[in-house]
């Protein structure tokens, strides 16, 4: 097992030598490597980001020649497309992140960073960051020293100036597009194609400087090691196999890093291995990589009935006023993702979508809330203060939102109490024809990780309830009722909703 930075392989004696707002979006597409995958460039200023488009498609994840963590093998299947940066994030990329927000990465806040003076001999360094790495480096080597946390901020940023959904890759949609229809252990001639303890001098490299693979990605073997959503496991035992991020694992919530880096031997290149770290370590060998999701495509099989095929246009949604900016609270959860401060990508829905749930009557587990009547839940008043909110009592509570007729349901955004930072636990988003939610019932997101409102363990994560709500896709599922379920918070054990919005349009 590959785990944490006591487990990296040895790093050659020269790198202790070399240790001494708008969005202007563009799209432009291309054929890569005379393959059917296209190459697309967007622009926030006078940056650009080049993302490759990967095909949805089946394969096998894993290696039975490699530890046991990349063990059993098992097919994983991707539904729906999705673009992937073609080279790890750079630091130009970096830096107009940091130069517009003013981010102190987790290095620079800690005053220090891991790195490797001597081969096998790992150790702090201070005054080690993302622009002084232990090394000189140019705009176009990769961003090195960031943490996990660091690379979601960087992802949420993006977001919010290209009005696209971008975040890190789980390790299914690397794999998949790392192998690009390969099945060995590499994707081609590892020397040609990746940067490794044999041929790097002991430090990484400007991106796309070796061969790309069949799909025309770069560094995908070697150079630096990338993070991804999952939460790293020692085994795929009960790992999802349709390309989703694995966030329910015993013990430490550790992160997970693919493709190896410049300071190991060709074999920690390959496709299959994986390493888990936790999301604050800074190391001199860690980057990232981007992804896109693409929503205007359909999907193989079942996955394409719930998809729309019609053009997808933003879903109107007036926000509240913002009551906090940021967090200063100590919210103690797992998992939990970065505070939403800014209004984020539009949520795309074909054209006619809309709120089909606002008068709805609405029914709850509580008959007799504590504060507030059940009405208020689909009111269309959103503000965080006396009035607005109904409150249930403790333990595991249920809202449930009868919109009066069947619906092609795209999205649900819902406000909990906003007026301070709280997580709210088992969060169960359901949709259903059955009243009751006995029969026929999809559920669309989940984040109860301990199965402790007893219908089934959820692998999304926990969020900080803030004015901009939480949205939850639900991709075209057909239904007239919706059910959303919680278990208290990290402030107290009662139930708080201010406004469900269920976005829709009329079923056939």
């Amino acid at each position: 097992m590959r785990n944490g930075h006591t487990a990296r392989s040895f790093c050659l004696l020269a790198a202790a030598m070399l240790l001494t707002s708008a969005a202007n979006i563009v799209q432009a597409t291309t054929q890569v490597n005379g393959s059917d995958n296209s190459l697309t460039t967007r622009r926030v200023g006078d940056i650009e980001f080049k993302l490759v488009r990967i095909p949805a498609g089946r394969f096998l994840m894993g290696s039975s020649s490699g530890d046991s963590d990349e063990q059993p093998v098992h097919e994983v299947r991707i539904g729906g497309e999705f673009c992937i940066g073609r080279t790890e994030v750079t630091v130009r990329q970096f830096r107009a992140f940091v130069e517009a927000t003013g981010y102190k990465t987790d290095a620079e806040r800690a005053g220090w960073a891991y790195t490797c003076p001597l081969p096998g001999l790992h150790s702090h360094q201070r005054g080690l960051d993302w622009h002084r790495p232990g090394f000189e480096p140019t705009d176009d080597h990769p961003a090195v020293v960031i943490s996990r946390n660091d690379a979601m901020a960087f992802c949420q940023w993006l977001s919010v100036e290209t009005g696209q959904e971008i975040r890190l890759p789980s390790e299914a949609e690397w794999e998949h597009a790392c192998r690009a229809g390969t099945t060995g252990l590499f994707a081609g001639e590892i020397s040609a194609m990746g940067w490794s303890q044999h041929n790097s001098w002991g430090c990484p490299h400007p991106v796309a400087q070796k061969q790309p693979n069949a799909w025309g990605l770069y560094d995908m073997h070697g150079n630096v090691w990338e993070w991804c959503l999952d939460f790293f496991s020692t085994s795929y035992d009960g790992a999802p196999t349709d390309g989703r991020p694995r966030w329910s694992v015993d013990g430490p919530t550790d992160g997970v890093s693919r493709g190896g880096s410049f300071g190991n031997p060709p074999g920690w290149l390959a496709s299959g291995c994986r390493m888990g770290t936790s999301p604050s370590a800074r190391h001199y060998s860690n980057g990232f990589r981007l992804i896109r999701v693409v929503k205007d495509v359909g999907a193989p099989e079942d996955v394409s009935e719930r998809l729309p095929a019609a053009p997808l246009v933003p879903v109107r949604t007036d926000f509240p006023r913002p009551i906090f900016v940021g967090t200063e609270k100590d919210i103690r959860a797992p998992r939990v993702k970065p505070v939403q401060t800014k209004p984020g990508p539009p949520f795309l829905a074909p054209e006619g979508t809309k709120n089909v749930a606002l008068g709805k009557p609405v029914s709850a587990s509580d008959e007799e809330p504590v504060v507030g009547e059940l009405e208020m839940v689909t009111d269309g008043d959103k503000e965080a203060v006396d009035g607005s909110y109904v409150e249930l009592g403790p333990l595991l509570q249920h809202v449930t939102i009868d919109l009066q007729g069947r619906y092609e349901i795209y999205g649900i955004r819902l406000w909990h109490f906003h007026l301070e930072p709280r997580v709210y636990f088992d969060v169960i988003v359901q949709i259903s024809d059955d009243p009751d939610f006995i029969a026929d019932v999809t559920t669309i997101f989940n984040n109860d990780m301990d199965n402790s409102a007893g219908l089934g363990i959820g692998m999304d994560m926990h969020y900080v309830d803030t004015c901009f709500g939480e949205i939850f896709d639900a991709r075209g599922i057909r239904g007239r009722y919706v059910r959303l379920y919680s278990n208290g918070n990290t402030s107290n054990d009662l139930n708080h909703y201010i406004e469900v919005e269920v976005y829709g349009r009329p079923s056939d």
